[in-house]
């Protein structure tokens, strides 16, 4: 009984030691932006810098481990040596673990490796202001401008650094480098998609459906660097 008794304290001043140590923070980030696709530098087309702004969470279980989700957002258009408008926004969310190394007490590296649980694209600019004719078996339908569309899929993955400077016990700045490897995958059109829903409403009557097959896949690069501050609970 005297073990289990000496136990259970044990078992309550480790779990007290590790609460204490633990840390929810909320901070934002302010970024450059630069984005690379294979496609497009082929064809002498290159994204100039653009911006980024971010949200970012995270709960540190210890000094050196903890967990981190992040929502980032970036816009990069063409460079100046490209006569199109034409511009490329990135959204992702993502989620993973975060590894640290403190250097004093002042200052701690934090790496974050994460998957991306939602990743969206979109294209704007005049270049992308025309609408899509489409022919499904002999049948037109018009789709919405290209600026309307959105990108999704995935995998896409997200590589976290920030080095973190501790100003008071509540408020830190960091110096932050994301690198994103986003993938689309999937691509929706609102009004060609609804009117094949419209098309599938009559047709689900006799049991049919029309399934339409496109094949979609783009990868882009995204590097974002640039200041956060983060308010730590």
């Amino acid at each position: 009984m005297k073990n289990l008794y000496t136990a259970l304290i044990l078992s309550f001043l480790s779990i007290s030691a590790f609460s204490q140590d633990s840390k929810f923070y909320v901070g934002a980030s302010f970024a450059g932006s630069t984005l690379q696709n294979a496609e497009s530098a082929q064809v002498g087309e290159h994204f100039g810098l653009g911006s980024s702004l971010g949200v970012n969470f995270g709960y540190r279980l210890n000094e050196n481990f903890g967990f981190t989700a992040n929502f980032l957002s970036s816009n990069n258009s063409l460079n100046e040596n490209n006569d199109s408008d034409y511009s490329i926004g990135i959204t992702t969310l993502s989620v993973g673990p975060m590894f640290s190394m403190p250097f004093g007490d002042k200052i701690i590296w934090d790496f974050k490796p994460q998957i991306s649980l939602m990743t969206q694209g979109k294209e704007s600019g005049d270049a992308v202001g025309y609408s899509v004719l489409y022919n499904i078996g002999g049948t037109e339908i018009l789709g919405s401008p290209r600026d309307e569309w959105k990108w999704s899929g995935g995998p896409s993955w997200v590589f976290g650094n920030s080095i973190v400077f501790k100003v008071t016990d509540n408020i830190s700045v960091s110096l932050d480098v994301d690198y994103v490897m986003a993938r689309f995958t999937e691509v929706e059109d609102p009004a060609f998609d609804s009117a094949i829903s419209d098309i599938n409403d009559v047709l689900n009557e006799l049991d049919l459906e029309l399934r339409i097959n496109r094949d979609f896949e783009i990868d882009y690069n995204n590097l974002r660097f640039g200041l956060g501050v983060r308010y730590n609970f």
